[in-house]
Order: structure tokens, then C-alpha cells, then sequence
């Protein structure tokens, strides 16, 4: 400013007044115009911190309403933040090009200036003076320049900020949206359940009618059976032109009636194992029983009454034709003692035993089912739930011994995973009576074809009964622990299987 005014002084005794007023205006313009500038910039400061308030205040209000009402107002919070964000960039771009227009306007102004001061310079004695004053106009420009720099820098980085800021939202709002899925999927899962368990309860009910249906029917059939004074099933007794078979086989035509109504219903299928519900004939004709005495058998090395809760569980099907003594064996089993004149089995029975197999309390579940062909579809069911298989045969019944064959491949193809089988060829004690009795020898060489296990027992002395399912139980442990290790599992407690029974 002292330049100024001294190079004014100077134009005054110089005694050159257009040039003095010339100079006049020029200065009094360019002062004119930094002031204005002084006054542009302000306003821009205030509107660029009004606009930055404005916005803070839209993003807490935005992040207000996004958090009370998201899911209503999320379309019109991303509308209002695009359009203004926008509005803000292509604000800021208008600025930014009228202070590019406005520097360029000065930058050209000066060029005039400079070259008017060299005009008048080569007319004057103060070139050197002009030429610093140049210079520092030029310094000055340079400073200009590095501020239009500076801005540039300061609006990428905006950019940048605003652009995270966008980043984040849609990061959030995509947050937001899987956990909506989420949400939506465990509701429908949860929906999904209630159906489930509502069928599994209106199933269970309509199992609970059919039991009782077939348990009333069981209370007919004992009932007849006391009325006749029927030892065994096989006497005939006639009164007024009656025979008592025929009653007994009206009675049993009833019975299969109704279990093959339920089998045709869908109620008597794999699944009713699981549920308990079964027919327990066996236990409701205990009237019929004719119980011997078990002889002196050495009890088995590892195989005794459990002493503890059951670690493992493990279902068992008994199999063969009928009249081979499956249930015959399986009363050896259960309660040690041989039940004579059992009556043929219906469909299926299931009992339970826990033993104590080398030291590990285990619980056998016993499912005896029925020999004759109208219930073999009914067996296959059976199977494909099962751990392990018991197929007995007759010795004295050559018949019998020939559809072990079939048996094996029946289970085969029910079956999802190989299962241990053993052969039992049962009454054994009745060989030396039977000429024709199958060998020890075929037998073995069956199961040893069949990839079988092979026993040969006696359900009326126990002979090998135990023998045969301490082996049973040992192969079924084995084959659990090489799945559970083949799995990658470690028990550090052994874990009991569901199963339905509470009780031996």
C-alpha cells in the first residue's frame, strides 16, 4: 500500500493527469474488486458452514428416522441423501467454476495491468519498480494458484469423505436387509415347527386310538380264551355245534382286521417303534403261560444284569418264519425262562433288556416280529431302523433254513448301512429226534456265504442264548465305536440314545 501511494506521488509530480487518472481508476477497480472478493469469500465461508450445519443436522435427522422407522422410510432417506448430495456436489462444482471463472478474469486483468505498466514503464524512469511490483503480483498470483490448488484438494477430499458416508449406508443398509431374511426364515422355521408338531400330536393321538382299539381287541381274545379254558391253542372243543377253534380263529381274523386297518391307515409303521406303541401280545396272554424252570447254564463272561443306567441303546429285529421260536427266545432273554404255547405274534412286539456287555451297561431293544408273509412288507420297516438282526431258523424245519437266504437279502435291501446279522438255529435240542434235522456244519457254512455271524441255540434249556447276544452286542459296540471314530467324534461322556422306553 505505501508503494502504491508512492508511485501515486509520483504520477502527481510527474504532472500527467489522464495518466494519474487512469492509474486512479485502475487501483481504486482493483481495490473495488478485492474488497468484493473479501466479501464473496465471506459469503461463501458462511454458506459453505450453513450448508455443512444443514447437513449435519439431515444426517442425524436421517440416522434418527432410519432408526425409529427403517423399514417405512428407507426408499425416501436414500432419495433425499442422493438428491442431496448431489445438489451439494453440483453446488460446490458451480463454485468451484466461478472461482476458476473469477481467478481466470483476475489473471487475465493482470496480464492487462503488467502490460499497461511496461507500456507506461518504457515512458517512465521507475521500470525497476514496476517490474517488483510485477513480481509481486506475480507471487501473488502464484499464491492464488496454490490456494485454487489447496481448494481442489479440499473438495477430493469431501468427495472422498461423502463417498465412505455413502459406503457405509449401503453397507448398513445391506446389514440391515440380510438380517430382515434372517429374521423372515427363522419365522418361517419357527412355523414351519408348530405345523410339524401339531401333526406329530394329531398322529400321536390317532396311534394312542388305534392302540387302545388293538388292546381291546387283545382283552376279546383273552377273554375267549378263558371262557374256553384253552391251554394251548391247538385242542378243538365243541359246544351246541360250535367249535372253539373256529371262535379262536373269528377272534384272531378280528385281531389281524384291525392291525392290518392300522397298517392301511399309516399308523403302524418305522416310526412306531420310537413311539411305544406296539402290541404287546405276548404280555396279555400270560393266562396261556406254561413257564419251565432254566437249567444249570454257566452264565457268561462278560454278560450280565446291568448295574447302572444304559450307555448305549441299540434296536435289534428278530426275524425268520413262523413257528421257528423267536418269541420263544425272546422270553429266554427277557425274563429267563421258557414260555410254552406262546401265541403267534401280530405284527410286531417290542421288549427291552439292559445288560451289562464287558463292563458297559447296554440296552437291547427287542423287536419280534411276525414270521407269516402278510407281515413281511410290515417287517421291512422295521429294518430300516434297525442296529442289528436276529434271524432264527428251525433245525428240525428244513423249510425254514432254506429262507434264511431270502431273509438276508430282505434286510439287505432295507437297510441304508451295513448291520450285524447272526444266525440262530434254534432248537437245537430237538436234533437227535429229527433224522432230517439241518447240521451244525450247512448252518455255519450259510452264515459264513451270507457274511453272517452263526449260533445254534435252544430256547427251552437257554443253550447259548446269552452266548449269542453277548456276541450280537460286542459287534454292534464295535461297529458304533468305528463309526463314532470314523466321524471324528470324541465322547468324553458316554451319551445314552433316545429311545422311547424308560424301563427294562
Amino acid at each position: 500500500q505505501e508503494e502504491v501511494l508512492a508511485l501515486y506521488e509520483q504520477l502527481q509530480n510527474a504532472g500527467v493527469p489522464q495518466l494519474l487518472k487512469k492509474y486512479e481508476r485502475v487501483v481504486g477497480g482493483f481495490c473495488k474488486e478485492l474488497k468484493d472478493k473479501k466479501e464473496e469469500n465471506l459469503r461463501l465461508q458462511h454458506v459453505y458452514e450453513s450448508e455443512r450445519d444443514l447437513y449435519n443436522r439431515r444426517m442425524e435427522e436421517v440416522e434418527t428416522e432410519i432408526d425409529q422407522q427403517l423399514a417405512i422410510a428407507e426408499r425416501k432417506a436414500r432419495q433425499e441423501e442422493h438428491e442431496r448430495l448431489t445438489h451439494e456436489k453440483e453446488e460446490m462444482r458451480r463454485q468451484m467454476e466461478a472461482e476458476m471463472r473469477e481467478m481466470r478474469g483476475n489473471i487475465e486483468r493482470l496480464q492487462r495491468m503488467e502490460h499497461l505498466l511496461e507500456k507506461e514503464g518504457q515512458k517512465l524512469s521507475h521500470q525497476k519498480e514496476l517490474q517488483a511490483k510485477l513480481q509481486e503480483i506475480s507471487s501473488e498470483n502464484h499464491d492464488l494458484k496454490r490456494n485454487l490448488a489447496e481448494n481442489h484438494v479440499e473438495l477430493a477430499m469431501i468427495k472422498s469423505e461423502l463417498a465412505h458416508v455413502r459406503a457405509d449406508y449401503e453397507q448398513r443398509q445391506n446389514e440391515f436387509i440380510s438380517e430382515k431374511r434372517m429374521i423372515e426364515s427363522r419365522v418361517d422355521e419357527t412355523e414351519n415347527m408348530q405345523k410339524q408338531l401339531q401333526l406329530l400330536f394329531d398322529a400321536n393321538k390317532k396311534l394312542h386310538d388305534t392302540n387302545e382299539s388293538l388292546r381291546d381287541a387283545l382283552d376279546t381274545r383273552s377273554s375267549v380264551f378263558k371262557q374256553f379254558n384253552l391251554r394251548t391253542p391247538s385242542p378243538a372243543y365243541s359246544r351246541d355245534g360250535v367249535s372253539s377253534r373256529g371262535l379262536l380263529e373269528a377272534e384272531a381274523a378280528h385281531s389281524r382286521a384291525l392291525l392290518t386297518s392300522a397298517s392301511a391307515s399309516g399308523f403302524l409303521t418305522d416310526e412306531d417303534g420310537d413311539s411305544g406303541l406296539a402290541l404287546q401280545d405276548g404280555y396279555l396272554s400270560s393266562d396261556l403261560e406254561s413257564e419251565k424252570p432254566r437249567g444249570d447254564i454257566v452264565p457268561m463272561v462278560g454278560f450280565n444284569e446291568a448295574n447302572g443306567p444304559a450307555e448305549r441303546t441299540f434296536r435289534i429285529v428278530m426275524c425268520g418264519d413262523a413257528s421257528v421260536g423267536k418269541s420263544s427266545l425272546v422270553m429266554r432273554i427277557i425274563k429267563g425262562t421258557y414260555t410254552n404255547n406262546l401265541p403267534s405274534t401280530l405284527g410286531v412286539d417290542f421288549h427291552v433288556k439292559t445288560v451289562n456287555v464287558d463292563g458297559r451297561n447296554v440296552a437291547l431293544q427287542l423287536w419280534d416280529t411276525a414270521g407269516q408273509e402278510r407281515f413281511r412288507s410290515l417287517c421291512k420297516s422295521y429294518f430300516r431302523r434297525a442296529d442289528g438282526a436276529i434271524l432264527v431258523y428251525d433245525v428240525t424245519s428244513e423249510q425254514s433254513f432254506l429262507h434264511v437266504r431270502d431273509w438276508i437279502e430282505t434286510i439287505k435291501e432295507s437297510v441304508e448301512r451295513h448291520i450285524p446279522i447272526i444266525m440262530c438255529g434254534n432248537k437245537c435240542d430237538l436234533r437227535l429226534t429229527h433224522g432230517d434235522a439241518v447240521s451244525h456244519q450247512d448252518g455255519s457254512a450259510m452264515a459264513a456265504a451270507m457274511g453272517c455271524l452263526f449260533m445254534e441255540t435252544s430256547a427251552l434249556d437257554g443253550s447259548n442264548v446269552e452266548g449269542a447276544m453277548l456276541t450280537l452286542s460286542r459287534e454292534l459296540m464295535a461297529v458304533e465305536d468305528v463309526e463314532i471314530r470314523s466321524t471324528g467324534v470324541v465322547l468324553t461322556k458316554k451319551a445314552e440314545k433316545s429311545s422311547c422306553f424308560s424301563c427294562k
